[in-house]
């Protein structure tokens, strides 16, 4: 019995690792298909939503002249999209902090956290979105942008999730 719970956890982490890979690929195939940046864009923000079972997203590109984000697509969000935020300055607000620092967020209590402004807070409520995690986007060592994976269910996303986007 001991030796088949073994295997069945074998099995289970050889299963993950390869739905981790398949992930990796499907993006990596998504964005190279188009060279409208936008639509390669909002593809592989829809591929890494499926991934880990998100409900909302975002993704935002560095403007690094004008030390600036600016926030290129979403997906999941049912309110009013016009009132999110769609530039702000670098280290401004939750996604600036992940693009001038380079450091992941995890923001698992969007109403009591420091870097979201009163907003921000209203909008995710209205959203019902518990939890956040922004990544950066990185490129040749540099901070190109940042990933935002949201969830409305009080859960919180795996560390193997979060390799995973980060592996993304």
């Amino acid at each position: 019995a001991a030796v088949a719970v073994v295997n069945a956890q074998l099995f289970a982490r050889e299963q993950q690792r390869v739905n981790e890979l398949t992930a990796l690929n499907q993006v990596a195939a998504t964005l190279s298909q188009s060279l409208d940046l936008d639509k390669m864009l909002e593809a592989a923000l829809c591929d890494v939503l499926a991934v880990v079972r998100a409900d909302a997203g975002g993704i935002a590109l560095v403007d690094a002249v004008n030390e600036r984000l600016t926030l290129r697509t979403t997906l999941g969000l049912t309110g009013q999209p016009a009132l999110w935020p769609v530039v702000m300055a670098l280290g401004e607000g939750a996604l600036g902090a992940v693009a001038s620092s380079g450091a992941l967020m995890v923001i698992h209590d969007p109403a009591t956290h420091p870097l979201l402004d009163d907003a921000q807070r209203q909008l995710l409520a209205q959203e019902g979105l518990r939890s956040v995690l922004i990544l950066p986007i990185r490129s040749r060592g540099q901070v190109r942008g940042v990933l935002a994976v949201m969830v409305r269910r009080a859960r919180r996303l795996s560390d193997e999730e979060t390799a995973l986007l980060t592996s993304i």
